[in-house]
């Protein structure tokens, strides 16, 4: 929203509100109905029933035969005088009936009906005898010529069948495509239909299955039947065996083409803000001129051809549908934040220049809230020049924040204004002066000024200005003073070849070098070449840096005693750096430094950075001060950790080697020790940084062999000691795109680290995770910090890039990635491990946790705070707040009270909402924010 008071950062959200589909590519669906089981009622047993008739006149001598059913054997009777049909049927069943294989049959009974008709009856209904007509009617037999003897079958045997349930089987075939469609007609009820929403002939199951469950026409529950999905089968079985039902037409219609449809909706509109939808890859834009979403929405609608797809408004939003169902468009949405010419500022790295000399100007572009810009509209912002003893470059716009860069070259002597403009013609309020004097300055003897390049020819008494460049080799310089102003650059000194060239000596009190220093500054000197003898008076100083009085800082070599003696002024640094053999130097810690006060509550976004500022220079120094402590004694230790006022009233010495460089502040308390040499320590050379991605800092070497280990290989003994910290041989392979070092275990679990900041020197602090959640390794005094690094980030860049081909990555300098997706930003820590995985691309674990694999490895993308010093700060204004720890799992614990607390980010930054811009966290719910204070929040839960 936006406000008379407060400005918010535009948005342009863009939804696929309907996806696109194709007409189905597979035409083999099928839907098949098979009756697996008929309904069938039950059947009652029927008993067996034969006649035996005998008819017609009988004469003396006819004789009637039956043979028992099952047996052999015949009953025969013959016709004597009087005898009728009836009567040789009565003989016969007397015969029968009295027959002891009649007697011991159990599977029929004969009965007489005294009209000449013999009945055979099934003892038992549906248990048959072997006696069926007309099939046996060779087992009766006469020899009359006027009568007969005749068999038939009333009732034939039928046996018990109990009912059937009937069972119907609908089977899906084929090959199916999202938006098939599959219907059957329901007894009743009609045609029950479903559209495919996969390619799965089970999921067509499941989906069917759960219409017809769901059918309203005749319910489900009132149907004689019950379904059940096996597979791609749906199986219709009777409630009750015997009755049955009948399911008509069944039939699948392949998928028809549905058009892709996108919205898209600005907000938080100022004039000036750009909207730009890129389609197909085209870009189309529109720059407000009001606060209105319609008329955004409208001036997009004329911008965009309605070639493939149509552009419509809808109550503030741009609808993109397309014109060809079936054919998919891809659109992209970015809003653009207006840079002012008041809020941006410009930053110049010198006012002085000598001829042909250079430096950098830096155009920080920011909008109307002072909000230092990542994407601005401003792609004509340049830096300018109103004069001819200064050119500008070409300027080159930051692909990672809203800065503008240009060189500034000093052409000729004069003074001009760098100045700035946005698009091409709005002048930036921020300006800055240079004064451009003349090089090449030649002093045969006397007094003068040398600002640039110049030669002493002759004894002579000079000022040399910061930056310049002097040659005392001739012979003739001898006796020459030098009084260098090294504030803002270093000065080099050329004093001649291998033997001592230049003999300086001094009164009693003289200065030979004279280096002053404003405060905060820092000076280097060094010998890089030739040699110099240097002598003094009883009380003179051949280095002289900043004040007078005793000197805090001593660095003896060898055994003949003081060497250099250096002080510097309030808030000022001094730095010796070893360029050959050993030095020994005072080892003093001072006190710990002291927590910064906490801004009032209410106090303004500036306020607070400044204060977030501070506490990052506090870190630095802490980690500094732990360092050094950690090397002294014991006692002082001890000391230290009962109070932290406590000063380290006793110091100790440290050795150090080539390439090695000590600070000390004004106190002459150490401050850092770093290390520099045999290719250790300094820039990677980093030629294949995938593309999408950027490294905020290149990482420095652990691939060299410095001075302090004696000629052994920096990198091959962090893989001996880390193998030694885990109790598994480790084995190196070469370093990423992106500057890590990757190490596999045995069981082919991956390990990768990127080193960060500059190596420093600490003998004898411990190895192990750090609570800032990097990896210390510690080699003879060789300090190298690990964050954890993308095992692959050649494929994670190509796998970010396939789900937005505008996507980016920035590795911070802390191993952070801070990635923007669909024009959200997302930020992920890299687990310290990938282990085995076919996996390639991006998924989830069971926690809900992000994960990318290259193929053949997985590793985990915890959430992570996008700044941990903001989190320090934040914490530090609540009492009782421990400083807190980074986890492996990118989780941070701290400690309030007696209870420990861990905080959980979440994976995606969101624009710091107007009614929370003053604060530095809040609770939405039961979600908390932490405000970034760079115009971003992130959510995070508390445990």
């Amino acid at each position: 929203m936006l406000s008379t008071t407060a400005f918010a950062v535009p948005t342009f959200n863009n939804t696929a509100t309907t996806p696109n589909r194709a007409v189905g590519a597979n035409v083999t669906q099928t839907l098949t109905l098979t009756p697996t089981a008929p309904n069938m009622p039950a059947v009652m047993a029927q008993a067996q029933t034969e006649t035996v008739t005998i008819s017609g006149t009988v004469t003396d001598g006819d004789t009637f035969s039956i043979t028992l059913p099952g047996t052999a054997t015949t009953i025969t009777t013959t016709v004597a005088a009087g005898d009728t049909p009836a009567s040789m049927a009565t003989e016969l069943y007397d015969l029968i009936v009295a027959h002891a294989d009649y007697i011991s049959n159990t599977t029929y009974q004969v009965t007489d009906n005294t009209s000449g008709v013999l009945t055979f009856t099934a003892t038992t209904p549906g248990t048959s005898f072997a006696m069926s007509f007309p099939a046996d009617a060779a087992s009766i037999s006469t020899n009359s010529s006027t009568a007969s003897i005749d068999g038939a079958e009333m009732q034939a045997n039928v046996p018990a069948v109990p009912a059937q349930s009937q069972i119907d089987t609908l089977t899906i075939g084929g090959s199916v495509d999202i938006g098939d469609v599959y219907s059957i007609d329901l007894p009743g009820s009609g045609t029950v239909s479903f559209t495919a929403t996969t390619t799965s002939t089970a999921d067509v199951a499941a989906g069917l299955n759960a219409a017809i469950q769901a059918d309203s026409g005749v319910p489900y529950a009132t149907q004689d039947y019950t379904t059940s999905v096996t597979g791609s089968d749906i199986v219709f079985t009777a409630k009750s065996a015997g009755t049955g039902w009948t399911l008509g037409a069944t039939g699948s219609t392949n998928a028809t083409a549905v058009a892709q449809v996108n919205t898209l909706t600005p907000a938080s509109i100022m004039a000036g803000n750009t909207f730009a939808v890129t389609l197909n890859g085209t870009t189309y834009t529109f720059v407000a001129t009001t606060t209105s979403a319609t008329d955004v929405v409208n001036g997009l609608i004329a911008a965009i051809p309605s070639t493939t797809v149509t552009p419509t408004l809808n109550t503030g939003t741009l609808v993109l549908t397309a014109n060809t169902p079936g054919t998919a468009f891809t659109a992209v949405a970015a809003a653009v934040d207006v840079a002012t010419a008041a809020q941006s500022t410009l930053t110049v790295g010198t006012s002085s220049l000598i001829t042909a000399g250079s430096t950098s100007a830096i155009l920080t572009l920011k909008d109307a809230s002072s909000t230092s810009l990542f994407n601005v509209s401003a792609s004509g912002a340049t830096i300018t020049s109103n004069s001819s003893s200064c050119t500008v470059g070409t300027p080159t716009r930051s692909t990672t924040d809203g800065t503008v860069t240009a060189t500034i070259t000093a052409v000729s002597p004069g003074s001009c204004i760098i100045g700035a403009t946005l698009n091409g013609s709005t002048a930036v309020t921020a300006t800055q002066a240079i004064t451009v004097t003349a090089a090449n300055t030649t002093i045969t003897g006397g007094t003068g000024t040398i600002d640039g390049t110049g030669t002493i020819t002759g004894s002579a008494s000079v000022t040399v200005t910061a930056g310049s460049s002097v040659d005392v080799s001739a012979n003739g310089a001898s006796g020459s003073t030098l009084t260098i102003d090294a504030s803002t650059k270093p000065v080099s000194v050329n004093l001649g070849g291998s033997t001592p060239s230049v003999s300086v000596s001094t009164g009693s009190s003289g200065v030979v070098l004279k280096v002053s220093t404003t405060s905060g500054g820092q000076n280097v000197v060094g010998l890089s070449q030739g040699s110099a003898t240097l002598s003094s008076g009883s009380s003179g100083a051949i280095l002289s840096v900043g004040g007078s009085g005793e000197s805090p800082i001593v660095i003896t070599s060898g055994s003949t005693g003081s060497a250099i003696t250096a002080t510097a002024n309030s808030g000022g640094t001094t730095t010796v750096a070893v360029v050959s053999g050993t030095v020994t130097t005072p080892h003093t810690c001072g006190s710990r430094p002291a927590i910064p006060a906490t801004p009032p509550t209410g106090s303004r976004s500036s306020t607070w950075n400044t204060y977030f500022s501070s506490v990052k220079v506090y870190q630095r120094e802490l980690l500094a001060y732990s360092l050094c402590i950690a090397q002294l004694p014991s006692v002082n230790l001890q000391r230290s950790l009962i109070s932290d006022r406590a000063n380290m009233l006793t110091s100790s010495t440290l050795m150090l080697f080539k390439g090695e460089t000590i600070t000390y502040d004004s106190a002459g308390n150490e401050i850092g020790v770093t290390l520099a040499d045999g290719g250790a320590g300094v820039a990677q050379t980093l030629s294949a940084i995938p593309t999408g991605m950027t490294l905020e800092s290149i990482p420095v070497s652990i691939d060299g062999n410095p001075a302090r280990l004696n000629g052994s290989y920096l990198g091959t003994e962090i893989v001996t000691t880390l193998s030694k910290e885990l109790g598994i041989k480790l084995t190196r392979s070469a370093n990423t795109p992106i500057g890590g070092m990757v190490m596999t275990a045995p069981d082919g679990t991956r390990i990768a680290g990127v080193p960060v900041g500059q190596l420093m020197v600490a003998p004898g602090v411990p190895n192990g995770l750090q609570s800032n959640g990097r990896m210390r390794v510690v080699v003879r005094g060789a300090v190298t910090e690990l964050a954890p690094s993308l095992v692959s980030p050649s494929n994670f860049a190509a796998q970010l890039m396939a789900v937005d081909s505008q996507a980016t990555g920035m590795v911070t300098a802390d191993g952070l990635i801070k990635a923007t997706v669909g024009g959200a930003k997302y930020v992920v820590r890299p687990a310290w491990t990938a282990t085995p995985s076919t996996l390639n691309g991006f998924s989830y674990d069971s926690a809900g946790r992000l994960i990318h694999g290259d193929g053949s490895v997985q590793q985990t993308l915890y959430p992570a705070f996008a700044n941990i010093d903001v989190v320090a700060a934040t914490l530090s204004t609540i009492i009782g707040a421990s400083v807190p720890a980074v986890d492996v799992d990118g989780s941070v614990t701290t400690t309030i009270g007696n209870v420990s607390y861990k905080l959980r980010a979440g994976y995606m930054l969101v624009n710091t909402p107007e009614a929370h811009a003053a604060d530095t966290w809040w609770q939405d719910g039961s979600t908390f924010y932490i405000n970034n204070q760079d115009g971003t929040a992130q959510s995070f839960s508390v445990e």
